[in-house]
Formats: structure tokens, C-alpha cells, sequence
């Protein structure tokens, strides 16, 4: 059984108290271990004292998010990968580890996922959406053309943090694509993020609020967008860099953003084959 915990946000109140005062019911009196187990829930496994719920003032909203289970990115378990692809199934955003940072998405072929995301980012349209697929048979499933080049870099980087842009098949809904008419598409190196790819292509752009930092912790994923993901899988650090992207939709490649692989190395895999 995975390790198991439900997070929160503080709670808002509707009343109004001074600047820097203290509130009614805060804990004033208390034990300073009591307060501080009464801020968080342990959903399994919790002593009694830990798990029961403190009474929260009438008008008071509790904004519950993400459940977040703790796992080996690159060995997961059985019972993790069942749970997260229930709730990618049930149409279900996911906070979830890459071989980069930390993603939130869903099943990228339902019509709703798409929105969904982009409003947990505050995110507006205009900008695709990033896709991870399990296999390159899967990649090319949402493409509408693979160019030789896609062949090459695919066959030199992959598994691995490299993004390539394609043209994409007229299913991938235009929530992803923002009405380009391609996808930005790679196969992660680990296999947790590969086998979650086995219910479909997943949405896989950074879990962060547009304008902010992208996370490279679970904790603080889970913080910007928790609220609207249904599970976190929490498998440690990530990378401080985003995949390498790489634009194969006209003539010459273009690098459109750095990362983790060179440029260097792009053009000189395409050198070797032309």
C-alpha cells in the first residue's frame, strides 16, 4: 500500500479580523503539537488524534486537494499505477513526476481534459499543450505526418527530454493544440510517466499557476494546482529544467526552447543521416 496523505489549503473565512490578530478558535491554549497535528489529515494509518477533524466556524470553506501518494518513479507498483489511471480514466487531472519537472495533465483525447488544465494554470488559449506518450507507435498514432527527422531524433533521444513538434492528427482536440494543428510530443525516461501513458497520450505541461516557477517538488505542485487534481504521485525531486523543445514543422528544424539536450547534439544527429 502506497504511502497515502490528503493535503489542504488554509482555511478562508468569511468574517474579517484584524491585520496580524488572532484568530478565534486558533488554537490559543493548546499544546503546540496539537495544533500542529490538527493542521493536516493523515487519510491512512492515523492515531486517532491526528486523523479527527477540528470544528471549523460556521461560513468557513475547506478547499481539499489532491490526495498524494508517495511512489518509485522508476519502479511504481502495481496499486499506484491502478489508482492513477481510475482517475485519468474518470476524466481526472493528475499531478504526476516526469525525467524533468513535475506535470499536471490528463488523457490528452478527451475533449474536456484540455480546458480543465488550462484553467487549474489560469491558463488562456494560444499556447499548446505538451503531450508524453508511452512508445513511439503511440507518438506517431497522434501525428499526422512524421518527418525523417522526428525518425532520427526519436531513434538518438528517446526515451528522454526531448520535445518535438509535429504536425497532429485531427483528434487531438484544439484545447491542446490552441488551433495550430500540431503537438509538441516526447517519450519520458521514466517508467512511471511511460506505463500511466498506456490509458492514452497525457497532457504533460508544468503544475504550476501561468507566471510562476515551474516545480521540481510534489509539495509545491501541489500548492499551485492541487485544487483542481483529483491525485499527486509524489516521486521525489525532479530536474531544474523543462524538456529541450525542437519545432520540426517547416523546413529547418528550430530550437524553441533549451534544455537538458543540446542543440549541438540535435543538429548533429541530423548531420549524420543527410
Amino acid at each position: 500500500m502506497p504511502d497515502e496523505r490528503e493535503l489542504h489549503r488554509p482555511r478562508e473565512e468569511e468574517g474579517h479580523r484584524a491585520a496580524g490578530g488572532p484568530r478565534q478558535g486558533g488554537g490559543q491554549g493548546r499544546p503546540a503539537r496539537d495544533v500542529q497535528e490538527g493542521r493536516h489529515r493523515h487519510v491512512l494509518g492515523a492515531p486517532r488524534s491526528v486523523a479527527r477533524r477540528r470544528r471549523r466556524p460556521h461560513g468557513s470553506v475547506r478547499r481539499v486537494v489532491a490526495v498524494v501518494l508517495t511512489v518509485d518513479a522508476d519502479h511504481p507498483s502495481d496499486d499506484v499505477i491502478a489508482r492513477a489511471t481510475s482517475a485519468l480514466v474518470a476524466g481526472s487531472l493528475l499531478i504526476y513526476p516526469t525525467d524533468t519537472l513535475y506535470a499536471v495533465g490528463g488523457l490528452a483525447l478527451k475533449p474536456e481534459v484540455g480546458r480543465a488544465v488550462r484553467e487549474a494554470k489560469g491558463r488562456e488559449g494560444g499556447k499548446p499543450l505538451p503531450l508524453v506518450v508511452g512508445s513511439l507507435e503511440q507518438a506517431r498514432s497522434i501525428c499526422a505526418s512524421w518527418p525523417e527527422a522526428a525518425a532520427l531524433l526519436a531513434a538518438r533521444f528517446w526515451p528522454g527530454p526531448l520535445s518535438l513538434i509535429v504536425p497532429a492528427r485531427p483528434e487531438v482536440p484544439s484545447d491542446v493544440t490552441s488551433g495550430t494543428g500540431t503537438v509538441a510530443v516526447r517519450v519520458p525516461a521514466r517508467a512511471l510517466t511511460r506505463q500511466l501513458c498506456a490509458a492514452g497520450p497525457l497532457i504533460a505541461t508544468s503544475a504550476n499557476r501561468a507566471g510562476q516557477t515551474a516545480p521540481r517538488l510534489c509539495a509545491d505542485a501541489v500548492a499551485a494546482v492541487g485544487v483542481s487534481a483529483a491525485l499527486a504521485l509524489d516521486g521525489g525531486p525532479g530536474r531544474t529544467a523543462s524538456s529541450t523543445l525542437v519545432d520540426l514543422t517547416e523546413t529547418a528544424p528550430r530550437l524553441l526552447r533549451p534544455g537538458p539536450v543540446e542543440w549541438a547534439d540535435v543538429l548533429a544527429t541530423l548531420r549524420a543521416r543527410s
